[in-house]
């Protein structure tokens, strides 16, 4: 399983002019990582980009791009099957045994050199600097991946843990399940991230949540421009919910008066307009007014984070003196809606602790 944030680094090197490579993958997102071999000049890379499959290699004299061309989603979270092969200049891709892309080239280099490594989901930064932070990470379950006939995953197994990064050796339940499943946020380092917030002036977030926790971190979107902060927070704090709203200008915070922290579901809605927002606890609702020397739109380019964040966010999180000790939330969430559009497990980015 990788969760959005996952890499593994094998230390691998090769130098063929016969290339095979299979493996089995699901995911729910339109764009990943899912297998890169790299070399100094030569590379072969499989990603997920729009829903689709692509391939696409370098033997030293220019790019080789091979893609799915049928109308089908590949991010649909069910598995899927790739096989590539490369002989000499020749290449050959099949999907799901079913759809077959083929291609020769001419020239002279036919050999793959790899010297840097293999990586499976994603890159360490320095890898990512190297080509430009191209790839977006995958998150979903690899499954079968065998390169030239070594069983990568067998091999990554056995390697140190500075190797690996935040990835599991089963296919958590989390990457089948759907929109209309509860989240459940079970560790103190428990968090989902999704699509940053298409917010201007106006939007509007709902979802139902129970907990037992006094205090906790529940929604996080952020920005600092120009010294601006822009901001939408909601945080537990002393068993009652606290909205903070900064339209790069003036922080205003809302408290609630209903008690949340008694383990059973409650609701929270807030809703932006182009003056004002209303934030809303079960039935009681209340609003505030931004002020005239405001931005007039907000600028969010923080993903959403719900039930907590991730250590490059917790650093963010620390620095705005908004939360003292930002504490994940411990409980479960359900029905998150956006701008009337439901959101749910197969939209999350990244996430951690979650079932």
């Amino acid at each position: 399983s990788f969760y959005g944030d996952s890499y593994i680094s094998l230390p691998f090197q090769d130098d063929s002019d016969t290339t095979q490579l299979q493996l089995r993958f699901r995911t729910s997102l339109p764009n990943g990582l899912l297998f890169l071999a790299s070399g100094t000049t030569d590379y072969l890379s499989v990603i997920i980009k729009r829903g689709k499959l692509q391939v696409e290699l370098d033997l030293g004299s220019g790019v080789i791009l091979l893609a799915s061309e049928k109308n089908i989603q590949l991010n649909d979270g069910n598995w899927h099957r790739v096989k590539f092969q490369q002989k000499a200049l020749s290449f050959n891709l099949i999907i799901d045994d079913d759809e077959i892309i083929k291609t020769d080239r001419t020239g002279s280099l036919t050999k793959l050199n790899i010297q840097n490594g293999i990586y499976l989901g994603g890159t360490p930064s320095d890898i990512s600097k190297i080509f430009g932070n191209s790839y977006q990470n995958f998150r979903g379950c690899l499954q079968n991946v065998l390169y030239n006939q070594y069983n990568i995953l067998n091999l990554a197994l056995k390697l140190p843990g500075e190797s690996t990064n935040h990835i599991s050796w089963n296919c958590e339940e989390e990457f089948g399940a759907k929109k209309s499943d509860e989240i459940s946020f079970s560790t103190s380092i428990s968090y989902a991230s999704f699509p940053r917030l298409d917010f201007r002036s106006t939007g509007s977030i709902t979802l139902e949540f129970k907990t037992l926790q006094k205090n906790a971190l529940l929604l996080l979107s952020s920005a600092k421009k120009e010294e601006n902060t822009h901001l939408i927070a909601i945080k537990i704090l002393n068993e009652k919910l606290e909205l903070d709203v900064n339209r790069g200008g003036t922080a205003l915070s809302l408290n609630s008066e209903v008690s949340i922290s008694d383990g059973k579901w409650h609701l929270l809605e807030v809703v932006f307009y182009d003056d004002r927002f209303v934030f809303g606890v079960d039935v009681e609702r209340q609003q505030s007014r931004y002020n005239s020397g405001d931005s007039r739109s907000f600028r969010l380019t923080s993903d959403l984070f719900i039930g907590g964040v991730d250590q490059i966010q917790q650093t963010s999180v620390k620095d705005s003196k908004l939360f003292t000790s930002p504490t994940s939330f411990q409980g479960c969430v359900r029905n998150i809606v956006i701008n009337k559009e439901a959101f749910g497990f197969p939209d999350v980015i990244s996430s951690n602790g979650l079932s």
